[in-house]
């Protein structure tokens, strides 16, 4: 978004403002600095809020009417496009051979849809990272209302996102602040640990231990709701004031009810933009799942029963990388088409497909979930002043 952050620029920094010649994203710096020449391409373009998704090019009329000179703009090629090649100073650097064509390249919502098969319409992605995304691709443009992004993508078609900042935040939140049951620990292990050990066991058998905790943990956590805007919200709500809720406690709940609780508030959230979606006439029929958090099957399991949808996990560690990988081979022509890279590259790891039983008590609880909100937005700006 760096268009505010421009304007920022020329009204807190005027001195460095008048230096300024242009801005690139940081994919973009790299490639500068690899090969000398300065590009950029339409998805990462989209997300500079001076961009025409629409009409695939810079805004002159919003340049203009903000008083900024259009020279500042990089110039904008094609994903695919090969534009540059690696300088002889990069190769000394980097060890690769000079002259290596270099792409354009994609923004990371870009990447990981390419490295996750996303290229039909109706097909969606969530990814479960840091921050939770949901990404539906379409070939046609329509009129957002700013409730999700709009963004361009690399096949000329476009796709819609919408963002949870907490996510896999809220979920790591809720284990180092509540700790895993020790005795389970202990237990896995077959001997006393020592702080250290114990520390580096639970950092690498996370996901493991956390399943052992929640596995016995009904759908809908015994009626325990999470808001998981820890740090505030960006879609539905663009909320910076919103602040992470635990609705329904009781005496009988316990860490593991919260834990999982966490799991399904960041799927409920995440639901919040799939209903945008569908409210807006845009179909999905196929929906996978990436980032880290998918790598937990009961996770994944609740994202199934919420959306009440079969969703599908592809086996790539590094999905946004891999996505530029298929990219490359495409327009180098090692492959003819995405179609025909994707059948090499990628590879089905599981799927998740919904509980009827669960689908009925989620669909129970997310219209609680969504009254929650409402009914404390008043609240959450008040507790705003108490930030310090």
């Amino acid at each position: 978004y760096t268009l505010p952050k421009i304007l920022w620029l020329r009204k807190n920094e005027p001195g460095n403002f008048k230096k300024l010649r242009k801005f690139c994203l940081s994919k973009d710096y790299i490639k500068l600095k690899f090969s000398g020449n300065l590009s950029t391409d339409p998805s990462d373009a989209s997300a500079t809020l001076c961009f025409d998704v629409k009409k695939c090019k810079w805004s002159q009329e919003l340049m203009d009417l903000l008083g900024l000179d259009s020279s500042i703009l990089p110039e904008v090629k094609g994903s695919g496009y090969i534009d540059s090649f690696l300088s002889k100073e990069a190769s000394k650097m980097t060890g690769l051979p000079a002259g290596l064509p270099i792409l354009t390249g994609a923004g990371d919502a870009a990447a990981e849809m390419l490295g996750n098969g996303i290229g039909r319409d109706g097909d969606c992605l969530i990814i479960l990272g840091t921050g939770g995304v949901i990404l539906n691709y379409h070939s046609n443009h329509y009129q957002s209302d700013g409730s999700l992004d709009m963004f361009s993508y690399p096949d000329g078609s476009y796709f819609t996102l919408g963002v949870t900042l907490s996510s896999s935040a809220s979920l790591m939140w809720g284990l180092d602040s509540l700790g895993f049951n020790i005795y389970s620990v202990d237990k896995n292990m077959g001997r006393d640990l020592k702080f250290a050990e114990l520390k580096k066991y639970i950092e690498k058998n996370k996901f493991k231990i956390l399943d052992e905790q929640v596995n016995d943990i009904p759908a809908g956590s015994g009626g325990l709701i999470f808001l998981p805007y820890l740090a505030g919200e960006r879609a539905p709500y663009s909320d910076p004031d919103a602040r992470g809720v635990l609705f329904g406690l009781k005496l009988g709940h316990d860490k593991r009810h919260v834990f999982k609780s966490i799991m399904e508030g960041v799927a409920f959230s995440q639901r919040d933009c799939y209903e945008i979606i569908k409210r807006r006439g845009l179909k999905i029929k196929n929906i996978v799942i990436t980032g880290g958090g998918s790598k937990n099957d009961i996770w994944c399991q609740v994202y199934a029963d919420i959306f009440n949808c079969r969703i599908t996990r592809i086996s790539s560690g590094e999905s946004a990388a891999l996505g530029m990988c298929i990219l490359g081979a495409v327009s180098s022509g090692v492959f003819s088409a995405m179609k025909e890279a994707n059948k090499v590259f990628l590879k089905e790891d599981a799927h998740f497909v919904p509980n009827d039983k669960n689908v009925d008590v989620y669909n129970r609880l997310y219209e609680i979930y969504c009254s929650l909100y409402p009914a404390l937005k008043k609240s959450f700006c008040m507790l705003g002043k108490f930030d310090g």
